[in-house]
């Protein structure tokens, strides 16, 4: 009925990459900040072609073809926007080394480091008959070469460089050189085929599907636990299907039909780049001239501690107070502090927790061992699917079931993507109490300082019923049919976000609507949204990413608005929130709207009744429809324009940044 209200999921995608690199193309920004805006952009390409052209890579190039087209716009703009940061950069005597470019004595001192750096561990390969084309690793960069002989026969040559790093920087007349390693080994191809001629050098990336059909894994009678049936899949995974082709410049016709054959891509799958093919340099770059040149950095925040409660008497606290966590602004610590106190507590029986992506050298990871080894009961659900971190879960499955953890692997059939820490406590007296903690974002120290995520810790016992209930069902392989408070996905999400939506429905132009999440693409709940606005609700979204959901398409959707905040910090935070004043309905959780989070996965959504953190959470809403700073507005047609202020600027994140650093130093 309202298919031509949507737009497909690849191509509202590829608009929030754009709406990064607009990122980049932003002169305000300090000039190292707009640097790795254009590396997450790039990044995020990657996995693009990865993940999404990867699932479909068996349709073919031509039914795929207005993917590649859209990526080609989206991305006409790039080597422009390189080039005014380079600019920047060098107004603060900051350059990337450019070999057409540099005088005598700077192309002796890159020779010698090549000869005494590069040369020795580096391994040219000349193809023929008795030296197969070797397999070009997935986003690794690789020179190819022309070649001509002795005797006038054309060859090709392949250098593989990898273990040298993406970059160096050296100094030279007073000014830092960023120099990239493909670069460098291109321009110095000559003395690596001193037995050929070469007459052509190119920079190649080849870019893999990374998708993991995991049936294609787990066949009948394989005799191994899901640990050992996914340490076997990574391994395939890292040879399959070739789906984009970067080139740093254009190549001969011979060339490009060579590497055409050898990859079996088609021409339409080659984009080329006067942009550096792999831009991974530009995080540690930043960091190490950041150093010194903090001004062309963002002013460094420091997540502050939550104000009220005492390292120690967190339990006491919480007891009586439900707590809310804002991250990145508040510190992820206070939720550290309070799983080590559980360790420690004598009433303390148990502790569980649904693992998906952590941090390297996990402070939660150790303090969940800690409990075990004072001999609670913990239990971690931990998910090794969470795309491209499996092989760090793994690592962490062995670690925590090496420190007395009780480890399970989630559901066959279901993504856990929740999260949720469930303790359990016993009184001297034998009377059962629970404290549980539902989040919108993974248990992971680096990421709660660069997204914006919620916390929700409480003591409500109808939510800590309903969570022991998820985790009993979790233990015996099963997903949850029923529960009292908790939205407790895959069969308890959808049905009741679609009650509070018909709930707002009913009450016409009385009725609110807001709902912040990542992404939105299930056909029924923007179906049930565009009814809503159609009876008069207003219909508020704040989607970061994907949005299929087309505002103001037609009469039907002319009280729906698509907001998508995109800054310092990555919007990450899942709200809703359904009507206004003494019926506000507020619940804050781990899903977003894509038809995997509302159909195959284990997400939990937690009521908010405490009107003190209702307050709070309506405040954050309020400022977020209030800033024109980040923000960026969807149009009918599927495109997003930047919010133009119209008064005083405000910028969401900063205004948080100070409310918070604030309101702690207030008690």
């Amino acid at each position: 009925m309202y298919r031509d209200h949507f737009t497909d999921r690849e191509s509202s995608l590829l608009e929030f990459h754009k709406r990064v690199l607009d990122q980049a193309e932003q002169t305000d920004l300090p000039a190292l900040e707009r640097l790795k805006f254009m590396s997450i952009f790039y990044s995020n390409l990657d996995e693009f072609f990865m993940v999404r052209v990867g699932k479909q890579c068996k349709k073919g190039y031509s039914e795929l073809k207005y993917i590649y087209d859209k990526t080609r716009e989206i991305s006409k703009n790039e080597n422009d926007i390189f080039k005014s940061i380079k600019a920047s950069l060098r107004d603060e005597n900051i350059e990337f080394t450019d070999f057409a470019h540099i005088d005598e004595n700077e192309a002796d001192f890159l020779s010698i480091y090549f000869r005494r750096n590069i040369m020795p561990v580096v391994s040219p390969l000349v193809i023929d008959v008795n030296h197969p084309f070797p397999f070009l690793r997935n986003n690794e960069v690789y020179v190819c070469c022309s070649l001509k002989t002795k005797r006038g026969n054309i060859k090709f040559g392949i250098v593989s460089f990898s273990g040298l790093g993406s970059h160096f920087i050296y100094e030279y007349e007073g000014r830092y050189k960023i120099c990239i390693m493909s670069e460098l080994v291109k321009n110095f191809s000559e003395q690596l085929f001193t037995r050929h001629t070469v007459t052509e050098s190119h920079l190649v990336r080849v870019t893999r599907n990374t998708d993991l059909a995991l049936d294609d894994y787990v066949v009948e009678g394989y005799d191994a636990d899901f640990k050992h049936i996914m340490t076997d899949a990574l391994k395939k995974r890292k040879r399959l299907q070739a789906v984009r082709l970067l080139l740093a410049g254009k190549p001969s016709d011979i060339m490009e039909s060579f590497l055409i054959k050898k990859l079996k891509i088609d021409k339409g799958q080659i984009f080329t780049r006067k942009t550096p093919l792999d831009f991974s340099f530009a995080f540690p770059v930043a960091a190490k001239l950041g150093e010194e040149k903090k001004h062309l950095l963002y002013t460094k925040y420091e997540p502050v501690i939550y104000p009220d409660v005492k390292k120690g008497h967190m339990i006491e606290y919480i007891e009586k107070n439900d707590i809310l966590l804002y991250f990145p602004y508040q510190s992820i610590q206070t939720f550290i502090d309070l799983l080590y106190e559980a360790g420690n507590d004598p009433d303390v029986v148990s502790i569980k927790i649904t693992l998906y992506r952590m941090a390297n050298h996990s402070r939660i990871v150790s303090a969940l061992a800690y409990a075990a080894e004072q001999g609670k009961e913990v239990i971690c659900v931990l998910e090794l699917r969470a795309r491209f971190d499996e092989q760090n879960n793994i690592n962490y499955a062995k670690i925590l079931e090496d420190s007395g953890c009780t480890v399970i692997y989630g559901l066959g059939e279901y993504k856990v993507h929740a999260k949720v820490c469930h303790i359990t406590r016993r009184s001297f007296a034998g009377e059962i109490s629970y404290i549980t903690q539902i989040g919108t974002g993974n248990y992971n120290e680096k990421t709660s300082e660069q997204y914006t995520d919620l916390s929700f810790i409480t003591t409500d016992s109808s939510i800590g019923s309903d969570a022991a209930e998820l985790f009993r069902a979790l233990c015996e392989g099963e997903v949850c049919e029923s529960s009292e408070s908790l939205w407790i996905g895959p069969k308890l999400y959808i049905s009741r976000l679609s009650e509070e939506i018909n709930a707002e429905k009913l009450k016409g132009k009385r009725g609110r609507i807001r709902i912040k999440a990542n992404a939105l693409n299930n056909i029924t709940v923007m179906e049930q949204l565009i009814e809503a606005s159609a009876a008069g609700v207003r219909t508020e979204l704040f989607i970061r990413g994907i949005c299929c959901l087309l505002p103001g398409k037609s009469e039907a959707t002319k009280n729906i608005s698509v907001k998508s905040a995109v800054g310092k910090y990555l919007e990450h935070s899942r709200i809703f929130c359904f009507g206004e004043g003494d019926d506000c309905r507020i619940y804050i959780g781990s899903g977003d709207l894509l038809n995997r989070n509302l159909l195959k996965r284990v997400e939990v959504f937690a009521p908010v009744r405490s009107q003190n953190i209702k307050n709070e959470i309506l405040n954050m809403l309020k400022i977020y429809e209030k800033d024109n700073a980040l923000t960026y507005n969807m149009l009918p047609d599927g495109s997003y324009v930047k919010e133009e202020p119209t008064g005083g600027i405000i910028n969401a994140q900063s205004y948080f940044e100070e409310y918070f650093k604030a309101l702690t130093e207030g008690k």
